[in-house]
């Protein structure tokens, strides 16, 4: 896995800030799976999918999708 196939991650919670490093694609949301999920009362189910495409990583926007 090259450094160009990884994605670094982060967001601030009450509890400071939170960093993590993905090499495949996921989710963010509420009820991420198991993926990325935030605990926010702002943040819809799932919120958006971010994934590898060509070289280049993509977010699209989920709508709050379950």
């Amino acid at each position: 896995m090259t450094q160009q196939n990884t994605i670094q991650v982060s967001w601030m919670t009450n509890e400071g800030e939170h960093v993590e490093r993905r090499t495949s694609a996921f989710c963010i949301g509420l009820d991420a799976r198991g993926q990325l999920s935030l605990d926010e009362q702002q943040v819809e189910v799932a919120q958006a999918a971010v994934f590898l495409r060509d070289g280049q990583w993509w977010v699209r926007n989920l709508d709050g999708a379950a």
